[in-house]
């Protein structure tokens, strides 16, 4: 999320602010 991996962080500790950038991989792309 916006260039850094949220990887297995629990959902209330990753912040969206705004106009954040969301891309979503398959698991198995990236780690």
């Amino acid at each position: 999320m916006d260039g850094s991996p949220v990887g297995k962080r629990p959902h209330g500790e990753v912040v969206l602010g705004e106009g954040a950038t969301v891309e979503v991989l398959p698991p198995f792309a990236g780690g």
